[in-house]
C-alpha cells in the first residue's frame, strides 16, 4: 500500500484507524484508505476508501461495489 503511491509521488502515511486519526486526515482534504476484513461491507477482505464524516459516521466508497458506496 504504501510504495506504489509514492511512484506516483503521492505522499502515504500508515495510521491507525481511530476516530482523531480520520477527522484530521479528513480535515486535510485527503484521503483514508483502509485494508478491511470481511464485514458491513463485504465477506472477504478488500479495501474502502473513507472520503468524509458527518455526525452519522464516515462515508465510503468501496470501489468492488458502488450500491455500497457512500454507507456510512
Amino acid at each position: 500500500m504504501e510504495d506504489v503511491p509514492k511512484l506516483y509521488g503521492m505522499q502515504v502515511t500508515s495510521l491507525s484507524a481511530a476516530e482523531e486519526n480520520l477527522t484530521a486526515v479528513l480535515d486535510n482534504s485527503d484521503v483514508f484508505i483502509c485494508s478491511v476484513g470481511p464485514g458491513d461491507f463485504m465477506t472477504a477482505g478488500h479495501y474502502i476508501v473513507i472520503y468524509g464524516y458527518a455526525n452519522e459516521g464516515f462515508p465510503v466508497n468501496y470501489p468492488n461495489c458502488m450500491s455500497r458506496s457512500g454507507r456510512k
